[in-house]
């Protein structure tokens, strides 16, 4: 999981034992928690458009 969040092979196996708690936080947060962020902002930008659209502005 933690590679899969880094986007590749940064993280040998044998030392993801080294990388510290807050370290280990911040990988877990992207791999958990960005993609339902991403989703939300979507929905967000999504209705913002139109309204836009039924406004007149766009």
């Amino acid at each position: 999981m933690v590679n899969e969040a880094l986007g590749g092979p940064f993280v040998a196996p044998w030392e993801v034992q080294f990388v510290s708690d807050e370290v280990m936080d911040r990988i877990l947060a992207m791999a958990e928690d960005l993609p339902g962020m991403r989703e939300g902002q979507q929905r967000v930008e999504e209705i913002r458009e139109k309204w836009k659209r039924e406004a007149g502005l766009k």
